[in-house]
């Protein structure tokens, strides 16, 4: 079977790029290597507290040492907010910590799920790298769409719709979606 393109990783990155460009008219194989799809996304219910510090307490080992006592507390704040949170509706908890990110995904270094430090020598056209900002790459036909992709990066969607604009360009598709406008940068 021939395709169009092939996009590795069902995350939600992956899975905008791939909607865009079927909607485009390409045929588009997706590669997972899950058995579910969706990437960060695929949580019955979950909490994305924010940005909460690599090293706590004295050390990052502490986060393992203290899970039972920091899901608490994120609980209880959420009960604040959820009165009926209690244990006749909650199935389960589990604390996805910085050092659980950094663990199960080598290149979230301390936990950082946009992936390197978000300082600006890695932001906007300094992602992934100075030398190769935005999607494309050295290799004719490879582009990345991932959390670290410039000008867009994180888990969000906006490295996979970036991605099939750059695509589309690049093929000279007609785009069956309306491209949002460029920032107008005013002094």
């Amino acid at each position: 079977m021939d395709f169009d393109g092939v996009v590795v990783g069902a995350g939600h990155n992956g899975l905008t790029l791939a909607a865009y460009l079927a909607r485009a008219g390409l045929k588009i194989v997706v590669l997972e290597r899950n058995p579910r799809i969706g990437g960060g996304c695929t949580t019955e219910a979950t909490v994305f507290p924010g940005f909460a510090p690599y090293s706590v307490d004295g050390g990052s080992e502490l986060w393992d040492k203290n899970r039972a006592d920091y899901t608490q507390r994120v609980l209880d704040y959420w009960r604040v907010y959820a009165s009926n949170l209690d244990g006749d509706n909650l199935i389960g908890s589990y604390l996805f910590t910085p050092l659980d990110v950094e663990q199960l995904n080598i290149n979230m270094r301390q936990g950082a799920v946009r992936m390197g430090a978000y300082v600006p020598n890695q932001l906007g056209i300094n992602r992934p790298h100075p030398l190769m900002p935005g999607s494309r790459t050295p290799v004719e036909g490879l582009y990345l769409c991932g959390s670290s992709s410039g000008n867009g990066g994180g888990v969000n969607g906006a490295p996979g719709y970036i991605a099939a604009n750059a695509i589309a360009d690049d093929l000279a598709l007609k785009r069956p979606w309306t491209p949002v406008p460029s920032p107008e940068w005013q002094h």
